[in-house]
């Protein structure tokens, strides 16, 4: 039995960041626009949208590039 083991989790200093998401989902859902990042959880992450409407998307769905794309903005 192995005494550790290593998982990809999101980044938890993508807390409190604005992104910008875009491409479709797993459920064909299309996506493009800015949201902030609410909690990284493990491979889930949840968002707020500028209505306030809470969202989450899990690792795979970013992984290979061909769903969805995720861009952290930063003040310049």
């Amino acid at each position: 039995m192995e005494l550790f083991v290593t998982e990809k989790v999101f980044n938890a200093k993508l807390n409190g960041k604005a992104v910008h998401i875009k491409g479709y989902d797993v459920d064909g859902e299309k996506w493009d626009g800015l949201y902030l990042v609410k909690e990284t959880q493990f491979d889930k992450i949840l968002l707020t949208g500028r209505t306030g409407k809470e969202y989450s998307l899990y690792m795979e769905e970013f992984e290979t590039g061909e769903l969805l794309t995720l861009t952290v903005l930063e003040e310049k």
